[in-house]
């Protein structure tokens, strides 16, 4: 530009107005003469002011220099509605985009979930059915125990195999009793009921777990359960899943706020073009 060739000059400002949301080209030299100008029919009105002060396109003024001394000047003036359009129809996709990995990661989620969440624990299930119908002649499979040996799972079927061999156990004792073996000792429903006791606080214990797990299960990542001794499998294994509930808890919201900060970055970055 700097060799005021009337020609190239010509042709570079023809070539920026290719572009479709350049509506104002003109270079001038030192003396205010304007050696080529391009503007858009509908704007043909338009004088440079205008362009300058107008919030519907963004104006820039360019020194062309030779050898450190200025030469001319080129100002050139882009529409925002086209740079709009464009960023509207990248969030769009980018949005899109996040709904498909959104939908994916919750079908993986389900699938996952139930083939060693559901499952598993619709053997349970159907095993506690049997026990409460009477039936402590089952046995959990044990493909599922070793499948699942580190695992919730894992543990809450060891835990209904120990307390359908001690039901299976009392059966016996009950059945003998029943027989007229009477060598077996009762202790008397008093306050020295040992297995009355043990039953009560038996019951109160699970009703605190459930409690717990209801809890947990309607979005109170918050209970805090009381392990009863250290043999207390069960109660280690309420008290990890809680654990890992709040850690797992502490991630989505962590994420969330990650893209509510991203989001706003985009909505301030748009504000600002």
């Amino acid at each position: 530009l700097w060799e005021l060739n009337f020609a190239q000059i010509k042709d570079f400002a023809e070539a920026l107005f290719k572009d479709r949301d350049m509506v104002y080209v003109n270079i001038i030299d030192i003396y205010g003469k304007a050696l080529a100008t391009n503007i858009r029919p509908n704007l043909a009105q338009g004088k440079w002011g205008f362009f300058e002060q107008s919030p519907r396109f963004m104006a820039r003024s360019y020194p062309i220099r030779y050898m450190g001394n200025d030469v001319g000047t080129m100002q050139l003036a882009i529409s925002k509605e086209g740079i709009h359009q464009e960023l509207q129809a990248r969030l769009l996709w980018i949005t899109i985009l996040m709904l498909c990995l959104m939908i994916a990661i919750s079908l993986t989620s389900i699938a996952i979930t139930r083939h060693y969440i559901l499952l598993p624990l619709a053997t349970v299930v159907e095993s506690a059915t049997a026990i409460a119908d009477g039936n402590v002649n089952v046995s959990l499979h044990t493909h599922l125990a070793l499948k699942h040996r580190n695992d919730e799972i894992g543990i809450l079927t060891q835990v209904f195999q120990r307390m359908v061999t001690y039901l299976s156990e009392m059966a016996t004792v009950a059945t003998q009793i029943s027989t007229g073996d009477l060598r077996q000792t009762i202790a008397p429903l008093s306050e020295r009921d040992v297995l009355g006791l043990a039953f009560h606080r038996m019951t109160n214990y699970l009703k605190r777990l459930a409690t717990a797990a209801t809890a947990m299960a309607g979005g109170d990542l918050q209970q805090d359960i009381q392990v009863e001794m250290e043999h207390d499998v069960l109660g280690n294994a309420f008290h990890k899943m809680a654990l890992q509930l709040r850690e797992d808890f502490e991630k989505i919201r962590q994420e969330v706020a990650e893209r509510r900060r991203a989001q706003e970055a985009v909505q301030k970055l748009n504000a600002e073009l």
